[in-house]
């Protein structure tokens, strides 16, 4: 009888240790420790960034599987330049890393094998921001060697980078070190000693430490002056830097910036940014104040009069079954079918079916030229005359203030300026586009050309995530920005701007 052999399976595990310490002996580490979320959340997305597979998730200890050693040490090493850069000056919070490579069993469970009960043994002789590694993973990485010191035959460790090593912010060595570890001796690949930081290092050691608990504070204006200051020095930093503060920067926008639709509030009116393909029309009866609200009880509730949405690159119009009917320019347009939305067109609505008949309440749409070019709608109602007017004062009692509102479909990005393309107008006589907003997770706003651009009274250059309740100026043009919820929540439809 033969006995079936048990498989073996390289393994390659990662333990990230983020903890805050109570006392002067007590870590208190805890995921519902609310000062340690951000920085959960941080590691997290630099994790993001590499093949992996998480098998425990920050509680507050992190076990990581990868598949090759180098991206695993490049991944920590990436981990450790953001919160490190970030905890520089508080000691309160405690970052540990470990690394280990091993063979288990193929039936052993992810979290119950020697690989895994290793990197967590070694991790508790790791000091704050140092990486502790075994020795099969110390010899997986030949070019990286000469950063680390031995413990003992079976374990190295790689100090701090404010230690005495003079490790660049990026957990890694110059291109000089690297070719020293490949061909020279263990002293030869030992950078020089060093305890000196750069400036960058302690101006922005504090500064991203206290952006990141502003952040969570929602102090905005703060994360505002860390963000302009990050993008000053930018020209200035060395690329190990540059790294570490574009992470910070990408973080510090994800916690503040908006991802719902966005209200733009001009002169008092309001313009709702639905980064979208596609819209609904009709009559609001309760919140979420989402879609085109035309407050007429002529026309249809949302859901049941119309729909417009960009497919085969042009803007389409459906009628959902409204009771009134939909026309686009005077011509009925059919239950179910789709029909194009061509540059300044009238929506009507309100009218009736029986016969066919175009109604009184009017959606002006326009949009630019080209692929994804954003579409803007309106309410008219110059077309009535005062009489007209008073005989729809019954079912529109909300006529002047619906006709105040604004809003734009963005399958893609948002030009503000003058020019024909800009779905956002701004005063002036410059016929250019002066900015561009559009998602990437979050909404960000970018000067185009010369423009000047002064969020929460920082200038900035490049672009920006927006925050809620944020003032803005575009070319001395000032701009109140919010979510399109905060802002209803603030004027509930009917009671004014």
């Amino acid at each position: 009888m033969t006995t079936k052999r048990d498989p073996r399976q390289l393994r390659i595990v990662v333990a990230i240790s983020i903890t805050r310490k109570t006392d002067d002996t007590t870590p208190a580490g805890s995921p519902d420790d609310v000062t340690l979320v951000p920085y959960f959340e941080l590691a997290r997305d630099c994790l993001g960034q590499f093949e992996n597979n998480i098998l425990l998730n920050f509680t507050p200890l992190a076990i990581i599987e990868f598949g090759s050693a180098v991206e695993a040490f490049d991944c920590l090493s990436q981990v450790r330049t953001i919160i490190t850069g970030l905890t520089r000056d508080n000691p309160d919070i405690q970052t540990r890393f470990s690394c280990h490579i091993g063979e288990v069993s193929g039936h052993s469970p992810p979290l119950e094998n020697s690989v895994v009960w290793r990197s967590m043994e070694m991790i508790e002789t790791a000091a704050r921001d140092e990486i502790v590694v075994s020795d099969t993973f110390y010899d997986a990485l030949v070019k990286y060697q000469g950063l680390f010191e031995k413990l003992d035959d079976r374990t190295f460790v790689m100090r701090s980078t404010s230690g005495a090593h003079g490790i660049d912010q990026s957990g890694r060595a110059g291109d000089g070190d690297v070719g020293k570890a490949a061909t020279g001796s263990a002293a030869d690949t030992v950078p020089a000693t060093s305890t000196d930081t750069s400036a960058l290092d302690q101006e922005f050691g504090e500064i991203l430490s206290g952006g990141i608990d502003a952040a969570a504070a929602g102090d905005v204006d703060f994360c505002y002056r860390i963000l302009g200051a990050i993008e000053n020095s930018m020209d200035a930093a060395s690329p190990a830097e540059a790294v570490s503060l574009a992470g910070c920067r990408e973080n510090l926008e994800r916690l503040i910036g908006i991802s719902e639709p966005v209200a733009l509030i001009l002169q008092n009116r309001p313009t709702f940014i639905h980064f979208a393909e596609s819209i609904e029309i009709g009559r609001r009866v309760s919140a979420p104040y989402h879609g085109v609200h035309v407050g007429c009880r002529l026309v249809s509730q949302m859901g049941r009069q119309a729909k417009i949405e960009y497919r085969d690159n042009e803007y389409h119009l459906m009628d959902l079954g409204s009771t009134n009917g939909t026309f686009l320019d005077e011509r009925h347009v059919e239950t179910g079918q789709w029909v194009v939305v061509p540059n300044r067109t009238v929506i009507s609505m309100g009218g009736g079916l029986n016969p066919p008949r175009p109604g009184p309440c009017f959606l002006a749409c326009s949009h630019g030229e080209g692929a994804r070019a954003a579409m803007a709608m309106a309410i008219e109602t110059r077309h009535l005359s005062p009489a007209e007017v008073a005989g729809l004062a019954a079912n529109w009692q909300s006529i002047h203030l619906d006709g105040a509102y604004r809003w734009i479909l963005a399958p893609g990005d948002v030009l503000l300026g003058q020019s024909a393309q800009c779905a956002f107008k701004l005063p002036g006589e410059n016929r250019t586009a002066v900015a561009r907003m559009y998602l990437d997770g979050r909404c960000y706003l970018e000067p185009l050309g010369d423009a000047e651009l002064i969020v929460a009274g920082i200038p900035f250059r490049k672009r920006v995530a927006l925050a809620d309740e944020t003032d803005i100026v575009v070319n001395g043009v000032g701009i109140h920005v919010s979510t399109a919820s905060t802002y209803f929540s603030r004027h509930p439809p009917g009671t004014g701007i």
